[in-house]
C-alpha cells in the first residue's frame, strides 16, 4: 500500500523581534515563533468548530477531529472533502476551511452531549451504563497485540528526535502514530495538543493504516478528550510524555484502554491495562 506523504506545515515559523534578558541585561534577538491561525471545519454544510491551529495538513485535522470526536461514525462514511481559504487583506489567507461531505445516517452533529449529560449527573466511576451516553464509544477488546516496554521508550526518544519546530520554538506540542514493533508511521506538530492528535488519526484514516495495531503517543497532557478520541478509532495504548487526569484514568479503566503516563528516558509510569505492555 503507497501511503499519502504527511502534509507540511505551511509556515513552520513566525519570526519576531525580542529581547533577550538576563540579570546582567538585554539584547536583541530574532525569534522563532509558532504560527497560530484559525481552521473553520464543517459537515455537510453546517459549521461544528472553529479552531486555532498550526497551519499545515487541514484536511487531515478535519476528518481526525470529526471521527475521533463522534460527528462522522467512521471514515468509510466520509464521501468528499474540500480544503478552501478565505482570503483576506492584502491577499494573504485570512481564516482556512475544510468542509467534509458525508453520508448522513453516519452524521451525528450532537456528539459530545453524552458526556457533557454524563457529568451534570455527577455519576460516581463510569459504568456501562454510563458509558452508553456518550458517542461513538465502545470497550476495546482485550486481544490486543502486545507492546515492548522498551519499544514505548525508544518511541519516546523518536519523537522527541523529530519535534523540529519546538526545537526552533519550544511552543509547540507534538504525536506520533507508531506500529507494534516501534517504527514511527507519521509525526506532527501543533500549538494545540488535541490537533496533533487529530491530524496523526486523520492521516491514518485517510490512509488505511490499522489502527487497532498502532500506539499513539503524545506529548501533552493525555486528558479524557484524548483518551476518548483514541477508543472511537479502536486505538488499543496511549502513552504521553506527560501526566494523565483522574478522569482519563478512570475512563481507560473502563473502556479497556492501555494508558501510560511520563514517558521519558529510562522510565514510564502504566495507569491501566497493563498487559499490553511486555517487558
Amino acid at each position: 500500500m503507497k501511503l499519502q506523504q504527511p502534509t507540511l506545515l505551511n509556515n513552520p515559523t513566525f519570526p519576531w523581534e525580542a529581547e533577550r534578558f538576563s540579570r546582567t541585561g538585554q539584547i536583541p534577538a530574532l525569534l522563532e515563533v509558532t504560527p497560530e491561525a484559525t481552521l473553520v471545519i464543517a459537515i455537510n454544510g453546517t459549521e461544528i468548530a472553529a479552531m486555532p491551529r498550526t497551519p499545515g495538513a487541514d484536511i487531515e485535522m478535519a476528518v481526525g477531529f470529526a471521527v475521533s470526536e463522534g460527528y462522522v461514525q467512521n471514515f468509510e462514511a466520509v464521501i468528499e472533502t474540500r480544503y478552501t481559504p478565505v482570503t483576506g487583506q492584502n491577499g494573504h489567507s485570512a481564516v482556512e476551511r475544510v468542509d467534509i461531505t458525508a453520508e448522513t445516517s453516519a452524521v451525528r452533529l450532537e456528539a459530545g452531549r453524552g458526556l457533557l449529560r454524563l457529568y451534570h449527573a455527577n455519576r460516581p466511576g463510569f459504568d456501562a451504563a454510563a458509558l452508553q451516553q456518550i458517542d461513538g464509544v465502545s470497550l476495546l477488546p482485550l486481544s490486543s497485540p502486545l507492546v515492548r516496554g522498551a519499544d514505548l521508550l525508544d518511541m519516546a526518544e523518536t519523537l522527541r528526535r523529530n519535534q523540529v519546530n519546538y526545537e526552533r520554538t519550544r511552543g509547540i506540542h507534538a504525536a506520533a502514530l507508531f506500529d507494534s514493533g516501534g517504527q514511527m508511521l507519521v509525526m506532527y506538530e501543533d500549538i494545540s495538543r488535541h490537533n496533533t492528535v487529530d491530524k496523526v488519526l486523520g492521516w491514518a484514516l485517510m490512509n488505511g493504516i490499522p489502527l487497532p495495531q498502532s500506539i499513539l503517543l503524545t506529548t501533552g497532557r493525555a486528558g479524557h478528550k484524548m483518551v476518548l478520541k483514541a477508543v472511537r478509532v479502536g486505538l488499543p495504548v496511549l502513552a504521553s510524555r506527560s501526566s494523565p487526569s483522574s478522569v482519563a484514568i478512570q475512563l481507560a479503566q473502563a473502556l479497556n484502554l492501555t494508558l501510560v503516563g511520563y514517558l521519558a528516558g529510562d522510565q514510564g509510569s502504566l495507569y491501566t491495562h497493563g498487559f499490553r505492555i511486555k517487558f
